[in-house]
């Protein structure tokens, strides 16, 4: 017996560029093709206020991520960034990335292969009819009109049985329109983009069996390789290596597009490649997440249990138990100290901060950042480890080292020990020993609370001070993290503050 799925309302979040929408028509309609959906565009000035409420929020381009995050906010659903989102992406349910642009996989970060995008294989092309596709100068490529003109007619001279139709891009300079008009023959069309309908490109994507591209227009190459054509490229100069240029040298790397000297030595073109189809890739895994308590990447969301179930907590998070592996834990953010409600309840200065400040997972990460940088593994003595953010039934929570005693059992807090046992010899020695490296490192820290550090102990004495919490400098321009000399010296500041705390038997 066969299940009817409701179908899914998926809005896209356009902006003013046409490649943008492509990968979002790309994925829609991949998603589509799998189960019932309705679609709906949603452009820069329109609101989706009277819109069904979204399964899935789809977002291309940075101005429409921050308006995907709002949407997301005000209407629930799961946002899905197309290429890096250029925000962290702990704030995306889903990123999916070109792999090319070096980002390593995550929980939420899917690697394609370059941008998606709508071009289905063809099924009737013919092998003696061509489309050039051209681009022009951009930040990666500089331009050349007569090294390209000779390209062409090396191509010609190449493959002679082939009738070609040659179109342009918003980016191809006047100049060569006109001097490809002039290369123009019984052979060589010449069809500009403004002469162009929406449709006319993806028409040619079905009727030719053989396309060549500018090296410059990587999403062409991408949507020519998606047709299962035959696929070569026209080389341009490049002006700075990048991700762009790099994720074409390894397709040619990978034996996909021909080079035009490699085609002028085999004398012919080589079989079509098996098509990309990487929109419907990454539509069968996004449905496969829908259906599944799972995460994008197939990792499983941990179920962490109540606020009950919290071992620790503090102001802003709760810490549990990582049920897949008790030497770590996870810090969750309670359900009313969420980024945009603390946001709300700061003074009118600080709420012209974004709202990911507010965020103590966030911030925890980029403070471990400097720590990293600067410091290195030595810091790793007097501060728990961290991990990454993991999918969690309380929402995305931070994996943390979690300090136990020798004896399996998890460290007491610094204020919990002093109620109990004092400023004993143990613990004073303890501390020195712990003050004397966290100033020598100069470790940025907020205030150094009793509540915030955590006492190893083995053999039932205290043996090792570890701070969990409040790292990272508070200052309005934080010096430390680059002078050194002022690092120790705010270091001292807050170690004077802690001893003055613990004298009072860790109160505030």
């Amino acid at each position: 017996m066969t299940v009817d799925r409701p179908a899914l309302v998926i809005w896209c979040i356009e902006d003013d560029r046409a490649g943008h929408r492509r990968q979002l028509a790309g994925l829609a309609g991949a998603l589509q093709a799998l189960r019932p959906a309705h679609i709906y565009r949603v452009g820069r000035t329109e609101s989706p206020a009277q819109l069904p409420a979204p399964d899935l929020i789809l977002t291309a381009g940075r101005r429409s991520h921050w308006r995907g995050l709002r949407y997301r906010h005000l209407h629930g659903g799961k946002l899905v960034a197309l290429m890096d989102p250029g925000l962290p992406r702990t704030l995306f349910d889903l990123s999916i990335i070109p792999e090319h642009d070096g980002v390593p996989p995550a929980h939420n970060v899917l690697l394609s292969k370059g941008p998606l995008n709508p071009v289905k294989p063809a099924s009737a092309a013919a092998a003696n009819r061509g489309l050039i596709l051209v681009g022009g100068p951009s930040r990666h490529y500089r331009w050349d009109n007569t090294h390209l003109a000779s390209q062409l007619q090396r191509l010609q001279a190449a493959l002679p049985e082939v009738a070609w139709t040659l179109t342009t891009s918003p980016r191809t300079p006047a100049s060569f329109i006109r001097l490809a008009r002039q290369l123009a023959n019984p052979g060589l069309e010449v069809v500009a983009l403004a002469e162009t309908s929406p449709d006319w490109l993806l028409q040619q994507y079905a009727r030719c069996g053989v396309i060549w591209v500018s090296e410059d227009s990587a999403s062409m190459v991408y949507e020519s390789l998606s047709c299962g054509a035959a696929v070569g490229v026209l080389s341009v100069p490049v002006r700075r290596p990048g991700r762009v240029s790099r994720g074409i040298e390894k397709l040619l790397e990978e034996g996909q597009p021909l080079r035009l000297h490699d085609l002028e030595t085999r004398g012919n073109m080589p079989p079509p490649p098996r098509p990309l189809q990487e929109a419907t890739r990454i539509a069968q895994t996004i449905t496969r997440w829908l259906d599944q308590a799972g995460t994008p990447a197939g990792g499983t969301k941990r179920q962490l249990g109540g606020v009950a179930d919290a071992f620790a907590g503090g102001d802003s998070r709760l810490c549990f138990v990582d049920p897949a592996d008790p030497a770590w834990c996870i810090k969750v953010l309670r359900p009313d100290r969420a980024p945009h409600r603390k946001r709300r309840d700061s003074p009118w200065l600080k709420r012209l901060k974004p709202v990911r400040l507010f965020d103590d997972n966030l911030q925890d990460i980029r403070v471990y950042r400097h720590i990293e940088r600067r410091i290195g593994p030595a810091a790793y003595q007097l501060v728990a480890r961290i991990d990454q953010l993991v999918p969690t039934n309380l929402g995305p929570g931070l994996r943390c080292e979690l300090i136990r005693d020798d004896d399996g059992g998890i460290s007491v807090t610094l204020q919990a020990y002093l109620a109990r046992h004092g400023a004993d010899g143990q613990l004073r020695a303890a501390l020195s020993t712990f003050s004397r490296q966290w100033r020598a490192l100069g470790m940025p820290s907020r205030r150094l609370l009793p509540a915030n550090i955590v006492v190893q102990r083995r053999a039932r004495k205290p043996a090792r001070l570890v701070v969990v919490d409040s790292l990272g400098w508070a200052d309005l321009v934080p010096l430390g993290y680059w002078f050194a000399p002022w690092a120790r010296l705010r270091a001292g500041r807050k170690l004077r503050y802690l001893a003055d705390l613990v004298a009072d038997g860790g109160r505030k």
